[in-house]
């Protein structure tokens, strides 16, 4: 299976190459963290966490940078199918890249747990 991550909208309408491919990528996990609140209760957060290998980590920075300042959506791609469409509003700063499942899964917090660990383990056998 590839992986990439693209531009959505790049400059000028040309097809870009990748931001993030699977080469890039040490690793992918699913992380559900759960929060209880006094006033409203239990929540919880799912999330894809891509683990950046550091030779690709200046290059995706400045990419992402670009991406952040010119306002540009990424587009995850997997095996030729977006599976979400996202905006960064910071650059990330370290070699892991989480992905809200909001992007890429509707309904209850348990099929967002759910989806966000189908997601990484397809990611992680792209890699090898």
């Amino acid at each position: 299976m590839s992986f990439e991550v693209r531009l959505v909208d790049p400059v000028g309408g040309a097809e870009a190459p990748p931001l993030l491919s699977s080469a890039d990528l040490a690793g992918a996990r699913a992380v559900t963290r759960s929060a209880w609140y006094v006033l409203s209760g239990r929540h919880s957060r799912s999330r894809v966490v891509l683990r950046i290998r550091p030779e690709s980590l200046g290059r995706w920075q400045e990419a992402a940078r670009r991406a952040v300042s010119l306002g540009s959506r990424l587009a995850l791609v997997l095996d030729g199918e977006t599976v979400a469409v996202m905006m960064l509003t910071q650059v990330p700063l370290d070699t892991e890249l989480a992905i809200d499942a909001s992007f890429f899964s509707g309904g209850t917090e348990r099929d967002k747990a759910r989806d966000a660990t189908v997601l990484a383990r397809k990611i992680t056998a792209g890699l090898g």
